[in-house]
Protein backbone atom coordinates (compact mmCIF):
# COMPACT_ATOMS: atom_id res chain seq x y z
CA UNK A 1 0.00 0.00 0.00
CA UNK A 2 1.57 3.36 -1.20
CA UNK A 3 1.68 5.87 1.57
CA UNK A 4 -0.44 8.99 1.96
CA UNK A 5 0.92 12.55 1.91
CA UNK A 6 0.12 13.08 5.55
CA UNK A 7 2.74 9.98 6.62
CA UNK A 8 5.37 11.40 4.08
CA UNK A 9 5.42 14.80 5.80
CA UNK A 10 4.93 13.70 8.99
CA UNK A 11 7.59 11.66 8.90
CA UNK A 12 9.59 13.30 6.97
CA UNK A 13 9.66 16.38 9.55
CA UNK A 14 10.60 13.86 12.29
CA UNK A 15 13.18 12.66 10.76
CA UNK A 16 14.56 16.06 9.46
CA UNK A 17 14.26 17.30 13.71
CA UNK A 18 15.80 14.22 14.84
CA UNK A 19 18.79 15.16 12.70
CA UNK A 20 19.00 18.49 13.69
CA UNK A 21 18.67 17.81 17.19
CA UNK A 22 21.49 15.14 17.15
CA UNK A 23 23.64 17.71 15.38
CA UNK A 24 22.92 20.93 17.51
CA UNK A 25 22.78 18.42 20.86
CA UNK A 26 25.97 16.96 19.84
CA UNK A 27 28.02 20.20 18.97
CA UNK A 28 26.31 22.55 21.08
CA UNK A 29 24.05 22.19 23.97
CA UNK A 30 22.64 18.54 24.60
CA UNK A 31 18.96 19.73 25.57
CA UNK A 32 18.73 20.49 21.43
CA UNK A 33 17.92 17.06 21.32
CA UNK A 34 14.97 17.11 23.67
CA UNK A 35 13.60 20.07 22.25
CA UNK A 36 14.08 18.39 19.22
CA UNK A 37 12.16 15.40 20.51
CA UNK A 38 8.79 17.97 21.16
CA UNK A 39 8.52 19.26 17.64
CA UNK A 40 7.96 15.49 16.87
CA UNK A 41 5.68 15.18 19.75
CA UNK A 42 3.55 18.12 18.47
CA UNK A 43 3.63 16.25 14.91
CA UNK A 44 2.12 13.23 15.88
CA UNK A 45 -0.28 15.47 17.87
CA UNK A 46 -1.03 17.22 14.40
CA UNK A 47 -1.60 13.57 12.81
CA UNK A 48 -4.32 12.72 15.24
CA UNK A 49 -6.05 15.85 15.29
CA UNK A 50 -6.32 15.64 11.23
CA UNK A 51 -9.39 13.60 10.02
CA UNK A 52 -8.01 11.72 7.53
CA UNK A 53 -11.27 9.41 7.66
CA UNK A 54 -13.71 11.94 7.01
CA UNK A 55 -11.64 13.64 4.07
CA UNK A 56 -11.10 10.06 2.54
CA UNK A 57 -14.79 9.71 2.58
CA UNK A 58 -14.98 13.18 0.93
CA UNK A 59 -13.04 12.74 -1.65
CA UNK A 60 -14.40 9.07 -2.36
CA UNK A 61 -18.03 10.20 -2.56
CA UNK A 62 -17.33 12.80 -4.76
CA UNK A 63 -15.74 9.99 -6.61
CA UNK A 64 -18.53 7.56 -7.02
CA UNK A 65 -20.54 10.65 -7.84
CA UNK A 66 -18.45 11.88 -10.88
CA UNK A 67 -18.30 7.95 -12.31
CA UNK A 68 -21.11 6.32 -10.95
CA UNK A 69 -23.29 6.73 -13.74
CA UNK A 70 -20.69 6.16 -16.65
CA UNK A 71 -19.17 2.44 -14.40
CA UNK A 72 -22.65 1.59 -14.35
CA UNK A 73 -23.58 2.00 -18.46
CA UNK A 74 -20.46 0.27 -19.18
CA UNK A 75 -21.33 -2.54 -16.74
CA UNK A 76 -25.31 -2.51 -18.46
CA UNK A 77 -23.48 -2.38 -22.18
CA UNK A 78 -21.43 -5.22 -21.32
CA UNK A 79 -24.18 -7.26 -20.23
CA UNK A 80 -26.78 -6.65 -23.09
CA UNK A 81 -23.64 -7.59 -25.23
CA UNK A 82 -23.08 -10.81 -23.33
CA UNK A 83 -27.10 -11.29 -23.37
CA UNK A 84 -28.05 -10.52 -27.02
CA UNK A 85 -30.54 -7.75 -25.88
CA UNK A 86 -31.83 -5.12 -23.52
CA UNK A 87 -31.59 -5.91 -19.88
CA UNK A 88 -34.95 -6.30 -17.93
CA UNK A 89 -35.66 -3.15 -15.64
CA UNK A 90 -35.57 -5.72 -12.32
CA UNK A 91 -32.20 -6.86 -13.25
CA UNK A 92 -30.45 -3.55 -13.94
CA UNK A 93 -31.73 -2.60 -10.03
CA UNK A 94 -30.30 -5.59 -8.82
CA UNK A 95 -26.88 -5.04 -10.66
CA UNK A 96 -27.09 -1.30 -9.34
CA UNK A 97 -27.69 -2.38 -5.89
CA UNK A 98 -25.02 -5.24 -5.49
CA UNK A 99 -22.36 -2.56 -7.58
CA UNK A 100 -22.97 0.09 -4.68
CA UNK A 101 -22.95 -2.18 -1.89
CA UNK A 102 -19.64 -3.84 -3.29
CA UNK A 103 -18.26 -0.63 -3.88
CA UNK A 104 -18.79 0.84 -0.24
CA UNK A 105 -17.56 -1.73 1.25
CA UNK A 106 -14.28 -1.59 -1.20
CA UNK A 107 -14.09 1.60 -0.21
CA UNK A 108 -14.35 0.85 3.75
CA UNK A 109 -12.09 -1.46 3.62
CA UNK A 110 -9.54 0.51 1.71
CA UNK A 111 -10.24 4.04 4.30
CA UNK A 112 -10.34 1.71 7.83
CA UNK A 113 -6.62 0.10 6.19
CA UNK A 114 -5.29 3.77 5.52
CA UNK A 115 -6.89 5.12 8.97
CA UNK A 116 -4.77 2.07 10.83
CA UNK A 117 -1.75 2.99 9.00
CA UNK A 118 -1.81 6.65 9.78
CA UNK A 119 -2.64 5.92 13.61
CA UNK A 120 0.27 3.17 13.63
CA UNK A 121 2.23 6.47 12.51
CA UNK A 122 1.06 8.42 14.84
CA UNK A 123 1.61 6.56 17.91
CA UNK A 124 5.01 5.68 16.95
CA UNK A 125 6.10 9.63 16.81
CA UNK A 126 4.70 9.61 19.79
CA UNK A 127 6.40 7.38 21.65
CA UNK A 128 9.62 8.52 19.85
CA UNK A 129 9.00 12.38 20.43
CA UNK A 130 8.59 11.05 24.33
CA UNK A 131 11.43 9.17 24.61
CA UNK A 132 13.92 11.77 22.69
CA UNK A 133 12.15 14.56 25.07
CA UNK A 134 12.49 12.44 27.94
CA UNK A 135 16.21 11.18 27.19
CA UNK A 136 17.81 13.23 24.42
CA UNK A 137 20.14 15.23 26.62
CA UNK A 138 21.24 11.97 28.45
CA UNK A 139 21.79 10.25 25.40
CA UNK A 140 24.05 12.92 23.98
CA UNK A 141 26.62 13.20 27.06
CA UNK A 142 26.79 9.14 27.04
CA UNK A 143 27.94 9.63 23.49
CA UNK A 144 29.91 12.51 23.69
CA UNK A 145 31.67 10.59 26.56
CA UNK A 146 31.83 7.24 24.47
CA UNK A 147 33.82 8.92 21.73
CA UNK A 148 36.13 11.69 24.50
CA UNK A 149 36.98 7.72 25.73
CA UNK A 150 38.11 6.13 22.31
CA UNK A 151 39.90 9.19 21.51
Amino acid sequence: MRTTWLERISVGFSVVCLVWGIWFGYTGDPTWLNRCGSLIIVTGVAVASFKLGDILHLQIKDFIEKNEAAQLEQLYDAYEKFWGGPLDKQFKEKLTIAVREKTERTFSDYITRRVDRVKKVEISLLILGTLINGFGDWAIIIAQGALVEQL
